[in-house]
């Protein structure tokens, strides 16, 4: 935690200072000059600031895929892509002098919000879903839950091999139970966490099976709660996994948009003397 922590404060400071620096130049700015566009002196400053924030922000996710590469800790690039993605929010609205009227520029503007809002979620997201699945997985990941829900599945084939009817007849409907739904991980992200099952409701068959049986069933219904047990917790897994996943289909492509739009507002700038070279 301590760790963690010391990777989070270089980069909030280097937040902070920018945005004093920025207030600073800003308050100056706006006593220089009457109309605050992105073609003054300060506007082509902080454009250029901005670009090359959006730039390295972008970088991030190559980062995250780069497993061979040394440049900085994953952990340290995610705070950097965090706090300097605050600061970019403060470089951005400096830029355009709050005036909105470029129908690119507005385009980008409203890209750039979205892709914002989406990053704050994302932190929360990543701030407290790890921890989350750290608590549902304990020492067991998915595949290895998965192995075991398999194997339960095999020794109730077992038991309930060569048995009478109503002996099959209970069987078949514990599998019915335990039966994921279509998109059952999905639709758990609306409904929150998988609650876990109380003692199985089949004790009360017992005595409906021959007297040979009932050990047998006894048995089966141990090992029945212990398989609804393991596909609660996987559930929940699947759940915690598909938020993020949901997140990343969201803010991915909004950020190859802010891109694209960040292109053509530059080439724009160039191409049409925004920018007085």
């Amino acid at each position: 935690m301590r760790r963690q922590r010391r990777s989070r404060a270089p980069w909030r400071w280097a937040a902070a200072i920018g945005t004093v620096i920025l207030v600073i130049f800003w308050i100056r700015h706006t006593q220089q000059v009457d109309y605050r566009h992105g073609g003054t002196t300060f506007g082509l400053v902080t454009g250029t600031i901005g670009l090359f924030l959006m730039l390295l922000l972008a970088f991030f996710g190559v980062r995250r895929r780069w497993y061979s590469s040394r440049l900085g800790t994953l952990e340290g690039w995610l705070q950097a892509h965090i706090w300097l993605g605050v600061l970019s929010i403060l470089v951005v609205a400096f830029h355009t002098g709050f005036r909105f009227q470029d129908r690119v520029a507005v385009a980008l503007l409203w890209v750039f919000g979205a892709v914002a809002v989406s990053g704050i979620i994302g932190a929360v997201l990543y701030s407290t879903v790890p921890r989350a699945l750290t608590e549902v997985e304990g020492n067991l990941p998915g595949d290895a839950i998965s192995d075991q829900i398999n194997q339960l599945a095999k020794s109730m084939s077992r038991v309930a091999s060569n048995k009478s009817e109503k002996f099959q007849a209970i069987y078949r409907a514990m599998e019915r139970e335990v039966r994921p739904a279509p998109l059952a991980g999905w639709i758990l992200m609306f409904r929150g966490r998988a609650g876990r099952t109380g003692p199985p409701p089949w004790s009360h068959l017992v005595e409906s099976v021959p007297k040979s049986e009932q050990g047998e069933l006894r048995q089966m219904i141990l090992l029945s709660r212990q398989q609804k047990e393991l596909h609660s917790t996987l559930r929940d897994q699947k759940r915690y996994r598909n938020l993020l996943e949901v997140w990343r289909l969201i803010h991915l492509p909004l950020s190859i948009a802010l891109l694209l739009l960040l292109v053509a507002h530059v080439w724009g700038a160039l191409r049409y003397a925004s920018v007085p070279w």
